[in-house]
């Protein structure tokens, strides 16, 4: 039972690797689109689906969002940076779709 003192945080020592598991709700989805917010204390992005529900209107469903730290998002930033080329010697160049010459194309 908690005795409702505050425990230091305990110093994490890089070099050993934390054991990984999965939340009982652990799921995966795709996204296609993404969206940014934030505050001074922490920065959301959230993802969705565009849908397509009748010829003349498409709508963002929002699947899910994620609220980080300005610090762990500066190292989601690091990573991805980091990774993408990666990514694309291996599998060609990602093509940014909001980029203007992208615009309107599929």
């Amino acid at each position: 039972m908690p005795s409702g003192k505050i425990e230091k945080s305990k110093v994490i020592d890089p070099a050993v690797p934390p054991t990984l598991t999965r939340a009982e709700g652990f799921r995966i989805i795709y996204a296609d689109t993404s969206k940014l917010g934030y505050s001074p204390w922490d920065i959301r992005l959230t993802f969705g689906l565009l849908l397509e529900d009748q010829p003349e209107r498409t709508v963002n469903q929002e699947q899910v969002a994620i609220i980080l730290s300005p610090g762990h998002a500066k190292t989601l930033q690091r990573i991805l940076n980091e990774q993408i080329p990666v990514w694309e010697e291996q599998f060609g160049s990602v093509r940014d779709p909001l980029a203007p010459e992208n615009l309107g194309k599929p």
